[in-house]
């Protein structure tokens, strides 16, 4: 009779699901630190394991998003700090505007 090799792989469970939350956690912090959410970052670490440290490893960093009212702001004349040329008054410094909306 002849042997025939057995091609089933034992896997120890309580060894593999350490190393997969590590990979989860590991792809969780390299998401954090290119600016993407939590979340993200540990759905494709659990998801994917090291597959997904990898994914988070070449994941470009996240656009920063600035607030559009930013733009839009102007020093205060008295104050220096930023208001709405809209404003009919400084909220910082109370003083109002020499023409209201601006100039």
């Amino acid at each position: 009779m002849q042997h025939v090799r057995s091609t089933h792989f034992d896997l120890d469970w309580p060894c593999v699901l350490p190393l997969w939350l590590a990979c989860a956690i590991w792809a969780t912090v390299l998401m954090r630190q290119r600016g993407h959410p939590t979340w993200k970052g540990l759905l494709v670490g659990l998801a994917f394991g090291s597959i997904g440290v990898l994914w988070a490893l070449t994941t470009p960093r996240a656009p920063v998003r600035r607030p559009q009212w930013h733009d839009e702001m102007v020093p205060c004349r008295f104050c220096k700090r930023p208001v709405s040329p809209y404003a009919p008054v400084c909220p910082h410094c109370g003083r109002p505007w020499p023409a209201y909306g601006g100039e």
